[in-house]
């Protein structure tokens, strides 16, 4: 199964864990396939610069660099389609989860923003929170199993 993840469904589990790391231990253990694009990334590394989410990396002794390279390892990048106007769409930063989502085409995108979520779906694209993706689609996820399998860097943070 093809999904994109939201940045902030990024940050929330790779610096703390729930139902957001569920999603990425799925695709360690290849049980999906994360897809995004230089943009997305960018943002993502941009995001990872904020003193608040540098103070939680220190708490956890990892660098931002140390996360990036774990993502690009788990993650397909596309190059997004260019949409010009998507009237439905409140913020207009958001377009490039959109155009990244089509360039795929993935089966799901999945966030934590409201401005997303009230779509509910683009262009037949479903748009779930974290638990309506896990809920429905039922992936077995068995944390012990998993964490053996974990790259190193990200197995020193789930301690």
């Amino acid at each position: 199964m093809n999904v994109l993840l939201d940045t902030n469904i990024w940050i929330s589990g790779l610096l703390w864990g729930g139902n957001p790391r569920k999603i990425i231990q799925l695709a360690i253990t290849k049980q999906i396939v994360l897809y995004s694009s230089k943009l997305l990334i960018d943002e993502l590394r941009l995001t990872l610069a904020y003193p608040k989410l540098q103070r939680r990396l220190a708490t956890l002794e990892i660098t931002a660099e140390e996360l990036l390279i774990e993502v690009s390892q788990i993650t397909q990048l596309s190059y997004p389609v260019h949409l010009f106007t998507i009237p439905e769409l409140r913020d207009p930063k958001d377009k490039i989860v959109l155009e990244t989502a089509l360039s795929v085409p993935v089966e799901i995108i999945v966030s934590g923003y409201k401005d997303l979520l009230i779509l509910r779906e683009f262009q037949k694209i479903p748009i779930l929170t974290t638990k309506q993706f896990l809920e429905n689609y039922q992936f077995l996820y068995m944390e012990q199993k998993i964490n053996q399998k974990l790259p190193i860097v990200y197995r020193k943070r789930i301690r």
